[in-house]
């Protein structure tokens, strides 16, 4: 199945959850179909959806439905110049449920749940799963964390090469100095120990190409 096929039936699922009638909110789905498919993104796309989804799979995660509406437009609004992005995301999210006639508390807390992806701290169970599931990409496998590195530099193409390397290694450090990277007990068991190896490489391939262009 396609993935965008794949994705509309989960929306269509959650769209049934939360009590909408068959094709209200097609619109909105079309809308963040077009978004997530624009031609800088080379990572947070659908692709990056659907892994998000299926990841989140199998728990019993509290406010499921917000979980999900924040993990569709977590990353509605994305320009890589840019440093407001979460924020906008989250006033895109709220604006469009809103006009979807659902109740105003709820876009909140999914604006709320947005916010949480911009420092990865869980304020509480429901932003923990969000957050896990959006980072597990760095507990992947070698060669599909290389993948995900490679396209994040796509991204980040319009950036000289070492303002990108020094602000990299400084995220990834980040994740590295915290206790754990994930929040949830069965994210931290599965990919917590896979995530620090790879982060730890990254940081050591980023300083090593530092030095090389550095040198006379």
């Amino acid at each position: 199945m396609r993935i965008r096929n794949k994705l509309a039936w989960r929306w269509r699922r959650l769209m049934d959850a939360l009590g909408l009638a068959k094709g209200t909110a097609g619109g909105v789905f079309e809308d963040l179909c077009r978004r997530y498919s624009e031609i800088h993104r080379a990572y947070h796309n659908l692709s990056h959806l659907e892994v998000l989804f299926s990841l989140l799979e199998g728990y019993a995660i509290p406010e499921r439905s917000a979980v999900e509406l924040a993990g569709w437009f977590h990353d509605a609004v994305y320009d890589p110049a840019r440093t407001d992005n979460e924020k906008r995301s989250a006033e895109l999210a709220q604006t469009q449920l809103n006009a979807l006639g659902l109740e105003e508390a709820l876009g909140e807390r999914v604006g709320g749940l947005i916010l949480a992806t911009q420092t990865h701290q869980a304020p509480d169970e429901a932003a923990a799963w969000l957050l896990d599931a959006d980072l597990a990409v760095l507990g992947f496998p070698p060669g599909a964390y290389a993948a995900y590195a490679r396209a994040i530099r796509l991204e980040y193409a319009w950036m000289p090469e070492e303002r990108y390397q020094e602000g990299r290694a400084r995220i990834l450090m980040g994740f590295l100095e915290r206790p754990y990277i994930y929040h949830t007990a069965p994210f931290r068991q599965r990919f917590e120990a896979r995530a620090r190896q790879n982060l730890r490489k990254e940081v050591l391939d980023l300083r090593k190409s530092g030095v090389r262009e550095a040198a006379p």
